[in-house]
């Protein structure tokens, strides 16, 4: 009997994982401090916990190109604003680079960042860089 409630609860765990397949992608930023997420994307759902390119997929899609002046998902502030906005501090000439998570498991550099770099004023006004 113990053996048959164990093998239950295995199964139950394991069909929890297949449903529970879930992506979850950022936009981190790269300081002195490590890699550190300032923006948290909407998390998707995908087949399976074991092929990690669908997620790689799905995040390069909501990061819409890495492009910063590119109007972001709320329609009425750039991409790079909503990241001057997370930040709430200045940045001067900053790549940000999306990564992706899989089932839980650790955040994943896409191969992506952004095609320009980040500057915010003091103000925490998204601008272009100045070199």
């Amino acid at each position: 009997m113990r053996n048959f409630i164990s093998i239950s609860l295995l199964l139950l765990v394991a069909a929890g994982w297949a449903e529970g397949a879930t992506c979850n992608c950022g936009a981190f930023l790269t300081t002195e401090f490590g890699d550190i997420l300032i923006v948290s994307l909407p998390t998707t759902d995908v087949d399976s916990c074991d092929n990690p390119q669908k997620c790689i997929k799905n995040c390069q899609n909501e990061l819409e190109g890495g492009d910063l002046f590119a109007i972001s998902s709320d329609g009425e502030r750039t991409n790079g604003q909503v990241a001057c906005d997370a930040w709430q501090k200045p940045i001067h000439n900053q790549y940000i680079y999306g990564y992706y998570e899989l089932c839980g498991g650790p955040w994943e550099y896409t191969g992506e960042h952004s095609q320009q770099m980040l500057c915010c004023d003091d103000n925490g006004q998204h601008q272009y860089c100045v070199a």
